[in-house]
């Protein structure tokens, strides 16, 4: 497939008008139950056809026979099929000249020779049809931007409000972990994508929408091999252009992650010196863990233009000051001191024995009084962005990553994550003082802090979760 009609298809995939659901069941649980409900909770609006060779009809909805029955010119075809029956599938689908079609099944080149000659016949057959494949052995995509989830994990809709970004892997774990692990941070996802074994749309090719169709500010990818180094270095130069992030997480820099690649997706992983030179060149941002893939990511959607002087820590532990300054220190991470003025203002809103300097110690020992002048720290972040810094509290960022990774933000609305976590923060601080004094004097999360904080998170999680359903309930609907 050119790269010309390799974008288009992608495009056509990403937002159809009209679906087909091959291998449909009522089952919840089967794979296209589960494609139909998800599309059914988007509320999704265009045509869905369904194809069963048991069923009349599932839902209310009529099923046709066979592929052959669907009519001319569908936008996208899912095919919730085995390996056995897909290439006889693609053949029926190319016949009523669908635009394209998602291959959930596995067995193909990731398993050898065998598997990947199947693979090839079925991509020369699919570009000679013009067909735009995505798999084999992905889990699809949901397009959150646009109200298309054409994938079997249980997904909810979620508008992106704010900064959004993307996710491109050739990993269908990583695609939904990332997801995942965006949506628990409070940051808006436009699309997450899971190429699979690439047959025939590749990560190029998502790429080119995601630069050029998405509202995404920052598009993360985690990449086994790019198929198409040219074409993806001038992605990369265009979301440059468009004042886009791309994150890249590469394994395969030894021969045993290359080995591992192939046998994953059957891919070929190439250079990866030679690869790391060519797209710093281009500014894409190249990581070496998920969880830089994560924060670098986030970071870059958050603020895609650093602030000027730097950034700010705010604490109110001496301890965690130090930790903060060697940690920046290793990192490279400039903390600049205060201006004067940002000093005066400080002062004035601060007790005499506050440590005026960056990083901010407030203390530990603010009375209630000056504690709600300061409005929870909303103050002390309004003073600072004065010198143009990008504020933050250890302790704070240190209970929310205890809040997102404990299980205390299951089954809350996706779009009231970030509200969840800020309001947590100040029902803490207002009910379970202690816990932020703890953290910072004992340095760690030891199991009698967690305790704590796990009983303050379920006691706020009830009200919140009531408070959800008083003022919206269809949010709560959602909730279960």
């Amino acid at each position: 497939m050119s790269a010309e009609s390799g974008g288009q298809g992608a495009g056509r995939l990403l937002r159809p008008g009209s679906i087909a659901i091959v291998g449909v069941s009522p089952e919840p649980d089967s794979i296209g139950g589960a494609v139909l409900a998800n599309l059914e909770r988007f509320k999704y609006g265009g045509v869905i056809h369904l194809v069963s060779r048991s069923r009349d009809a599932i839902g209310g909805r009529p099923c046709l026979p066979a592929i052959d029955e669907l009519p001319e010119g569908v936008d996208a075809a899912v095919l919730a099929l085995p390996q056995a029956g897909i290439a006889e599938a693609v053949a029926s689908c190319i016949k009523r000249k669908i635009g394209a079609a998602v291959i959930f099944a596995a067995g193909f080149a990731e398993i050898g020779d065998a598997g990947r000659i199947a693979q090839d016949k079925l991509a020369r057959a699919a570009k000679a049809g013009g067909l735009a494949l995505q798999g084999p052995n992905c889990i699809g995509f949901v397009n959150y931007a646009d109200g298309v989830p054409l994938t079997y994990e249980p997904v909810t809709p979620a508008q992106p409000n704010g900064p959004a970004v993307a996710i491109a892997a050739q990993s269908g774990a990583m695609a939904s972990s990332l997801r995942a692990a965006f949506q628990a941070k409070g940051l808006a996802v436009a699309q997450a994508i899971s190429t699979g074994n690439e047959a025939g749309l590749c990560v190029e090719d998502f790429l080119e929408f995601l630069v050029g169709e998405s509202n995404a500010k920052a598009i993360a990818l985690f990449v086994e091999q790019i198929r198409q180094p040219k074409r993806f270095l001038e992605l990369a130069a265009r979301a440059r252009q468009a004042a886009k992030a791309i994150v890249l997480l590469h394994p395969g820099r030894g021969a045993r992650a290359k080995d591992s690649a192939r046998s994953h997706t059957g891919a070929l992983a190439g250079d990866y010196a030679v690869m790391e030179t060519l797209l710093r060149r281009q500014a894409v941002a190249l990581v070496e863990t998920v969880e830089e893939l994560i924060d670098v990511t986030e970071i870059l959607a958050r603020f895609p233009q650093a602030p000027v002087k730097g950034a700010a820590i705010v604490t109110n532990s001496g301890a965690f000051k130090g930790f903060a300054l060697d940690f920046c220190e290793s990192i490279g991470l400039d903390l600049p001191a205060p201006s004067a003025a940002t000093v005066a203002a400080l002062k004035k809103a601060l007790p005499p024995f506050a440590s005026i300097d960056n990083p901010l110690d407030v203390t530990g020992q603010l009375d209630k009084a000056t504690q709600a002048q300061l409005s929870r720290g909303q103050r002390l972040t309004e003073i600072l962005k004065q010198d143009q810094f990008a504020p933050f509290s250890v302790q704070k960022q240190v209970l929310s990553l205890f809040v997102a990774t404990s299980g205390a933000i299951d089954n809350v609305p996706v779009d009231q994550v970030r509200r969840f976590e800020s309001e947590f923060i100040q029902f803490v601080e207002s009910s379970y003082g202690g816990i932020l004094k703890t953290i910072a004097e004992k340095q760690a999360l030891d199991d009698g802090i967690k305790a704590e904080i796990k009983k303050a998170a379920d006691s706020f999680k009830e009200r919140f979760m009531a408070s959800i359903k008083d003022a919206a309930p269809a949010a709560s609907v959602a909730a279960k």
